[in-house]
């Protein structure tokens, strides 16, 4: 049984990311302003047997757009204002991953692998303009595999599928609202499957 742990302080002068200010057309990486983030970070790795595994980590976050100039008209046409107090993009306040292994012996030579991981992701901004519009509820995203091959041999075949639940989240956005009329977004990646094979020189 293993316990890491690390609380942390980042004090960022000229944050920079990719965004749109007010009535831009385009989105381009630019100063957003000075960030401080602040955090927490631990994980729990369990091995009770030689084939049986597993992890569990968590991440607290808070950060926070301390100084700008970047000025943001609201969509409703009052006065403008600043970025400053915003969160960073992709900055959910907590993340929560797991993960569980099992290696079944199917003979002297080959292993089958059966492995389960999740990650469970709060809601978020994805762009330091922080519009409500753009920002991403949380998600939960379940992975399985299973895996064939000699036991510490150099290579393996898999079968898996990811996001087995079919979870809709966004990824990424871009707040083209005021300029364009819209806003651009990014779909997370949907239920997916398929067959891959690892070979390690």
């Amino acid at each position: 049984l293993r316990l890491n742990a690390s609380a942390f302080f980042y004090d960022f002068k000229g944050f920079q990311a990719t965004f749109v200010r007010a009535t831009e057309a385009s989105a381009r990486l630019q100063n957003a302003g000075d960030v401080e983030t602040k955090g927490l970070e631990a994980s729990i790795d369990w091995y009770p047997t030689a084939r049986f595994s597993a992890n569990l980590g968590i991440s607290l976050l808070d950060s926070e757009i301390v100084a700008t100039d970047v000025v943001l008209p609201p969509l409703d046409g009052g006065p403008e204002s600043t970025i400053q107090g915003n969160e960073v993009p992709n900055a959910p306040k907590y993340t929560v991953n797991g993960r569980v292994r099992y290696d079944v012996p199917l003979s002297a030579a080959f292993d089958l692998g059966m492995q389960l991981d999740f990650t469970k992701v709060a809601g978020h901004y994805l762009e330091p303009n922080n519009r409500r519009v753009l920002e991403e509820d949380g998600y939960f995203l379940l992975n399985g595999r299973v895996s064939f091959g000699p036991q510490d041999g150099p290579w393996d075949v898999s079968a898996f599928v990811r996001n087995a639940t079919d979870e809709e989240y966004l990824s990424a956005a871009q707040d083209l609202i005021l300029s364009l009329g819209f806003a651009e977004v990014v779909v997370g990646q949907p239920r997916t499957w398929g067959i891959d094979f690892e070979y390690r020189f």
